[in-house]
């Protein structure tokens, strides 16, 4: 008498093909393994570069952040007031998407 399906009851499989659907289900586990462990390698090996460039941003936004607030203060003290808000305003229309975006 042949084992019975788990998947289909009522149906009938020979010891033969349950071991090659056996065989198959590990290949098929071993082949998701190997893609996961794959790019999990490739993960780790971009995290490096990834942490220099986000560093390497930081810093040229700071840099550009302070060269902004320069020339809103030398706005202010050359031309008074006036250009001072004048720039100070023109500079927010420049980062204001620049920022969010």
């Amino acid at each position: 008498d042949e084992p019975r399906s788990p998947t289909r009851p009522g149906t009938r499989k020979s010891a033969a093909a349950a071991a090659a659907v056996a065989a198959d289900d590990a290949e098929t586990d071993s082949d998701e393994d190997t893609q996961t462990m794959a790019v999990m390698a490739s993960a780790l090996a971009t995290a490096p570069k990834l942490r220099t460039m986000g560093i390497l941003n930081l810093i040229a936004d700071g840099v550009h952040n302070f060269t902004d607030g320069m020339a809103i203060g030398a706005a202010y003290v050359t031309g008074g007031p006036v250009s001072g808000w004048s720039k100070t305003l023109f500079m927010l229309a420049h980062e204001l998407p620049q920022e969010v975006g």
